[in-house]
Order: C-alpha cells, then structure tokens, then sequence
C-alpha cells in the first residue's frame, strides 16, 4: 500500500464571456490554459481498483478580451490555484488504466482585468475562489 503517483495535467478551458457589471454594452471574453501537478499516495488498493488521494498546485496564464468598451486585449495574467481530489481508477488491459477524478480547488491568486468606464474602473474576474471539477481519463501506469 506504499505506492504513490505524480500526475501532470495540461488543460486549454473553453472562452468565457462575463457582462462587465455597471455597463449595458461591455462584455469580457476570458482564455486560459493550466498545468496541474498533483502528489498522490494509493488510499485502497485491489485487484481491479485503485483509490488515490491527490494534493497539487494548478499555474496557467489567462488572457481577457474586451468588446464595446474601454479595453481591447489585456497581456496575459498568471493564475495559481491549491488543488485537492480523489481518483479513482479502473485497470483495463496491460498497464492501462480508465480514471475518474473529483477534486476541488482553491484560487489562492485570482488574475484581476479592468475595464474603464466613465465612473471609474470596474475590476473583471473570471475564476472563483473555488472551483470544482470532474474528469474522465487514460491513464498507463510504469
């Protein structure tokens, strides 16, 4: 029951556009990309499945894109997140493995973008403090 896995996790999100509060026409279109590393010690251990507990941290660069207002493309934002899970894994054929994960995170660094209005600035953020997550992957274990 000593074996323990480092897992790496690269993921490119979907576009997000927010309303911009405080202005009727002004929206914000939000791109980012992640790395997560993650330790994991095996929690249960069977023939077939495999429980890990996972603690990492998630970094990545996030860019904003604004339309009808004070700002076009902002330079890109670093991110910084403390990440938690439990993955499950399924052994299919040789060292393959099918893997479903739950895990929840922590934005300890929250990129801020601001928008210019007559008022004065509005602060844009895309990421809550948390944030939660569920995947399905492919594992091959060596």
């Amino acid at each position: 029951m000593g074996e323990s896995s480092l897992r790496l996790a690269v993921a490119y999100f979907v576009p997000q556009t927010l309303d911009v509060s405080d202005s009727a026409q002004a929206t914000a279109t939000f791109y980012a990309g992640t790395v997560r590393l993650a330790y994991c010690p095996l929690l249960v251990a069977g023939p077939k499945l495999s429980v890990f507990g996972c603690a990492g941290v998630v970094s990545g660069l996030m860019v904003a894109s604004g339309h009808g207002g004070g700002y076009g493309r902002t330079p890109a934002r670093g991110l910084l997140a403390l990440d938690g899970a439990l993955t499950l894994d399924r052994r299919l054929l040789g060292p393959w493995a099918l893997s479903l994960t739950g895990g929840v995170g922590l934005t300890a660094f929250r990129p801020e973008f601001s928008y210019d209005a007559a008022s004065g600035a509005i602060h844009v953020y895309r990421r809550s403090a948390f944030d939660a997550r569920l995947e399905i992957g492919v594992a091959y274990r060596f």
